[in-house]
């Protein structure tokens, strides 16, 4: 054999083995991420320090609560008391089908988002989905 054929077949080898764990590199994220997301549990408020108009700016930007098309609404709004926005988003195209609601508390300190399901649920509440309370917590601490 000659060496530019040993060559050749070590290349393919190694190209099909560097492959065959880009793929399973791949699978391995998925499953983790559809896993680890599942199992691992969200709290039902979280307190930070700071501005709430920072995080409320940065939390529209880019959490799946404030998207907007033909059927899911948002909106943002001051409820009673006076030291509480609700932030909410609800789907449905002629009648309100379900409802996804975060609470911004302010006071002198800072601020805390509660979600707004497991405070004040109803027929139609849905919780706040994981990745919109990870976007929040990435906001609050400023990573983001």
């Amino acid at each position: 054999m000659k060496a530019r054929e040993r060559r050749q077949k070590f290349a393919d080898r190694l190209s099909k083995l560097v492959g065959i764990f880009l793929i399973l590199l791949v699978l391995l994220v998925l499953a983790l991420q559809t896993t680890v997301l599942s199992a691992v549990p969200f709290p039902k408020s979280l307190s930070f320090q700071g501005s709430h108009e920072d995080f409320v700016v940065c939390f529209e930007e880019h959490a799946k609560l404030a998207v907007t098309d033909g059927v899911t609404s948002y909106r943002r709004d001051v409820t009673q008391p006076e030291n509480r926005i609700r932030l909410i988003q609800v789907k449905g195209f002629l009648g309100p089908s379900a409802s996804r609601v975060i609470f911004i508390d302010t006071n002198e300190e800072g601020y805390r988002i509660v979600d707004g399901f497991f405070e004040a649920p109803h027929g139609k509440s849905r919780p706040v989905r994981k990745y919109d309370w990870l976007i929040g917590w990435l906001c609050g601490t400023g990573n983001l």
